[in-house]
């Protein structure tokens, strides 16, 4: 084991785990524990950024926003003293880490089709699937895609959510 491994940048992602959809599904703007930000809303994989046609100005806001987002993220998942607060961040529509987020979402769509994957604690206690958008409250529809992923989407704010 090398214990500088966590000081070292990330391993390409394995070839298995990278979108191989041929019909160019949309994308999804997502937070994960992966260093690639950018996923297909079909399949849920990583979608291989020499794919993206994006110029370097958006390059630098998606990877800017990956790291402010993991912040938040990091927090929550520590189950700390920040819980809390990285939850109400994460969760509220005008929390800067999701107003970025829509910015983004928004110039990546004028190149591709793309969502923003919005954060839920579906694991707390009195969970209740969504059915209004967490942004400006309209209907969320559920979104049919080809591995019958459950998902429902906004189609003004496109928002994607889990189910």
């Amino acid at each position: 084991m090398d214990k500088y491994s966590k000081l070292r940048p990330p391993k390409q992602t394995p070839d298995s785990e990278i979108c191989k959809c041929s019909d160019t599904p949309p994308i999804v703007l997502q937070s994960s524990l992966s260093y690639n930000p950018i996923s297909c809303a079909d399949c849920n994989l990583e979608v291989d950024v020499n794919s993206l046609d994006f110029n370097n100005m958006l390059i630098e806001k998606i990877a800017d926003w990956r790291d402010f987002h993991f912040c938040f993220f990091k927090l929550w998942l520590d189950s700390g003293e920040f819980e809390i607060w990285a939850k109400e961040q994460l969760s509220n529509p005008e929390s800067s880490v999701n107003k970025r987020a829509l910015i983004i979402r928004e110039e990546i769509g004028i190149t591709r089709e793309c969502f923003y994957w919005w954060f839920i604690d579906n694991l707390s206690a009195g969970y209740n699937s969504l059915v209004k958008c967490p942004n400006c409250s309209n209907d969320l529809i559920r979104r049919k895609n080809k591995f019958n992923t459950d998902t429902k989407i906004c189609e003004d704010c496109n928002i994607i959510v889990a189910d």
